[in-house]
């Protein structure tokens, strides 16, 4: 009775840790995308109309899956040209395997949240032609995979500060920031080669 009496808080303590792994990606990318959709105000053309429990959430438009170890992990999503309005959830940073984020062409206001770069297999980021403002988070710094980056047009300000990869073509990743409001502009580009070299723009 004693081993009993102890070995069952342990159980509970291993279901505590271990239970909410299972179906992680369902719950977590299932849920950030439905905190996305809840943030959006205005939807004119129904662009996420399906996205419900009565669909697949690899299935609702604009969303991009792929199966990986015997889980669906969303790796794409594309709402372009949607003329969406609202706000941009920093639920998206939950989404841990996302590659792609295409938002632009939209009138999305508020912050870019600083949980994108969380977002470390991101290669494509465009929020360009939105009503964006305030500072671009430098967490994005972290994103070591980006290859393109658009932020054009936009109301964004103060000060812009990046570190990012080279494309894999040796070129430098294209960083439009054009229509925007920066002051004392710092754009800093890492190219990661065998020795190490930086090239600063001060504008």
């Amino acid at each position: 009775m004693t081993t009993l009496c102890f070995s069952f808080p342990l159980f509970l303590l291993f279901l505590s840790v271990f239970l909410p792994s299972l179906g992680h990606s369902f719950h977590d990318d299932r849920q950030s995308l439905l905190e996305f959709k809840s943030s959006i105000t205005s939807d004119p053309h129904h662009s996420m109309a399906n996205w419900s429990s009565d669909v697949p959430f690899c299935n609702w438009s604009g969303v991009t899956c792929r199966h990986h170890h015997q889980m669906d992990r969303v790796i794409a999503l594309d709402l372009t040209a949607m003329d969406l309005k609202g706000i941009i959830s920093p639920s998206i940073g939950n989404l841990s395997f996302l590659h792609s984020l295409a938002l632009h062409r939209n009138m999305l206001h508020g912050y870019i949240p600083l949980q994108l770069g969380r977002l470390f297999r991101l290669r494509t980021l465009t929020l360009s032609f939105n009503k964006l403002d305030g500072n671009i988070p430098i967490e994005l710094g972290s994103l070591t995979h980006l290859q393109v980056l658009n932020l054009g047009a936009n109301g964004l300000t103060g000060i812009l500060m990046l570190d990012v990869t080279q494309t894999p073509d040796g070129s430098p990743t294209y960083q439009p920031v054009y229509q925007n409001d920066f002051r004392g502009l710092k754009l800093s580009v890492w190219i990661q080669t065998i020795s190490q070299a930086s090239c600063c723009w001060h504008v």
